[in-house]
Order: structure tokens, then sequence, then C-alpha cells
């Protein structure tokens, strides 16, 4: 996993770029690092809740491999005290259960973190792709303006060739009338 320094909520929201000419539009940017900021600070905010959980489930489970049961309190494994005695569990088969329910615990953990990465890469291509979309509307507008300075420029040179018509037309019937 990459090193997450200087990449906290605060961070991100309050990062700055250089301007640049074509650069990206600085509003879009605010937006979406607003948005990768509010996602990383509910990962943050969902990972302490895991953290706190798994430390409970130990707490729970180091309970339950002394030969005891938490006073008062439902087991998030199916209340192993309920199913059977605590003197008639074997020890082994606690601690194979404990040892089930934190593999699961961390490949769910893993299966977060690896879901969270795939989408800030997601974000991230998702935002090279606006730099492309910047560039062909810049792109289009400049040659639109082009476009339309040569259809002016054709359209002068064609009045002016509707002017040298009728004064051609003008001068042919002028002479034919006093030619004769």
């Amino acid at each position: 996993m990459a090193n997450s320094e200087g990449f906290d909520p605060e961070t991100i929201r309050h990062k700055e770029f250089s301007a640049r000419m074509r650069g990206y539009e600085t509003t879009e940017v605010a937006d979406y690092l607003g948005d990768l900021a509010d996602l990383i600070e509910d990962l943050q905010e969902e990972n302490a809740r895991l953290v706190s959980t798994n430390r409970d489930l130990r707490a729970e489970l180091d309970t339950y491999a002394a030969g005891g049961a938490p006073q008062g309190q439902q087991s998030g494994f199916g209340d192993v005290a309920a199913q059977a005695p605590v003197s008639a569990v074997p020890e082994v088969a606690v601690s194979g259960q404990a040892e089930a329910i934190l593999t699961r615990a961390q490949q769910m953990a893993d299966q977060l973190m690896s879901d969270a990465e795939v989408e800030a890469r997601q974000r991230v291509a998702d935002a090279a792709d606006v730099d492309l979309v910047d560039y062909v509307r810049t792109y289009a507008r400049v040659t639109h303006d082009q476009l339309k300075g040569v259809i002016e420029q054709l359209d002068s040179q064609l009045d002016r060739l509707h002017d040298l018509a009728s004064r051609d037309a003008h001068g042919i019937a002028w002479d034919s009338t006093h030619q004769g």
C-alpha cells in the first residue's frame, strides 16, 4: 500500500496547484478533491470502527479462552457460552473458532482496503479523462473561431465578386448602347 502521509482529508481539501494554460477547471478539481477527501474520511471512520470491533472481539475471545464468559454480554460468535458450558468446550475448539473469526475479520478488512484502493485509482483515472475532454473542448472552440473567420473572408470575397459582376454587366450594357 502507498505511503498515506499527506493524504488526510483536510490536506486533500486544501491542496493547491499551480496554474497553467489550458489547465484544469479549478472548481472541478476542488469538487473532486472534496469528494476524494470525503471518501477517505469515510474509510478512516470505517477502519476505526473495524479496529474497535476487532479489539472488542479479541477481548471477548481472551475471556472465553481463559474459561469464562463476559458477564451480561452477548457474544458476536453465536454465543459459544450458551451453546455449551465453558468447561465442556475444549480450549482447542474455542481457539480454533477464535482464529477462524480473526482470519475472516482480517480478510474483510483487507477486502475493504483493496476496494478502496481500486475506487481511488478509478477516480484518478477519471480525473485524467477530464483533461482529455478539456483539451478537445478547447480545440473545438479554436477550430470554430478559425472556421468562422474563413467563412467571413469568403463572404467578403463573394460580395466583391458580386460587385465586379454588377459593374461588368452595367459596363457591357453601357457599351452596347453607345456604339450604335
